[in-house]
């Protein structure tokens, strides 16, 4: 870019030499001076846009030089800070091929409208020895209620379906106790669901080398939002951070006891109309 513009100049300035030698130097008595004159200063004219024209399409140049520069340097930090991509929603399909291929998988959500779809390769993961850790909101919570009403549905709504995912990870574990592969102590360490009386700071569902994070918008539920995918290949920070929330919540929440079939009893009227 330098050596384009070094060259330009020293054009233009040849030109406009050669402009002021053909204005001023010829004699004005000879007949053609006027067309020489003219030619003259077409020359220095010429000169002058083009000098001009170029140090404009520099400044463009430079302008948008920086913003490529800047959008790199802005992505280049979020990769390193465990961010791979950015998606419109969570791609379920990919999770399922996530899952059987990995040691350990760790949900946490509310409640987990594709529950019965995951416990598939759940099963996988489990009989080649996996573990699987499972995180709901307790169906008795306020914050329950709450989600509830952020969904724009009735206060029973958001228990309703924790209590289904409860019934369907209970009917799985009962499967695996039945083909006689575990006994009840080896599920004890393979297979546990807690209940959590706060709200999650994001929806996850984690494999051995990612990590899926939707967030719980007002109106939508998690899944069919922004979904971001975390490295869990490489040390990171948003690894670190996903963590440290993941110690926190296991340490407050409560295990449920797989076997028992006795359904928790939901302490609150969730069948009155919610407050308008």
């Amino acid at each position: 870019m330098r050596n384009r513009f070094q060259s330009i100049i020293i054009t233009a300035l040849i030109m406009v030499i050669v402009g002021l030698l053909l204005m001023f130097l010829v004699d004005t008595k000879w007949e053609h001076y006027n067309k020489v004159s003219s030619i003259g200063l077409s020359l220095i004219t010429t000169a002058l846009i083009a000098i001009t024209l170029d140090r404009i399409s520099i400044a463009i140049f430079s302008r948008n030089l920086n913003k490529v520069v800047e959008n790199g340097i802005g992505e280049l930090k979020v990769r390193n800070y465990g961010i791979t991509e950015v998606l419109d929603n969570t791609p379920y399909t990919n999770l399922y091929t996530d899952i059987r291929n990995s040691n350990e998988f760790i949900l946490v959500q509310t409640w987990c409208p594709y529950m019965k779809p995951i416990l598939k390769p759940v099963e996988d993961l489990l009989y080649k020895g996996g573990k699987i850790k499972i995180f709901l909101l307790h169906p008795n919570s306020v914050v329950a209620a709450q989600r509830s009403l952020d969904l724009e549905e009735e206060y029973g709504h958001v228990p309703s379906k924790i209590l289904a995912d409860t019934a369907n990870i209970r009917t799985l574990y009962k499967k695996l106790l039945s083909d006689n592969r575990f006994t009840e102590q080896e599920l004890e360490t393979k297979l546990n669901l807690y209940y959590s009386v706060s709200l999650p700071a994001f929806a996850l569902y984690k494999t051995d080398k990612k990590a899926l994070i939707a967030f719980y918008w007002h109106g939508t539920q998690s899944d069919n939002a922004m979904t971001a995918i975390v490295d869990f290949n490489n040390k990171n920070k948003a690894a670190s951070h996903i963590n440290d929330h993941l110690k926190v919540l296991e340490k407050n929440a409560s295990k449920v006891n797989l076997n028992d079939s006795k359904e928790v009893q939901i302490k609150y009227e969730w069948q009155r109309k919610r407050q308008k």
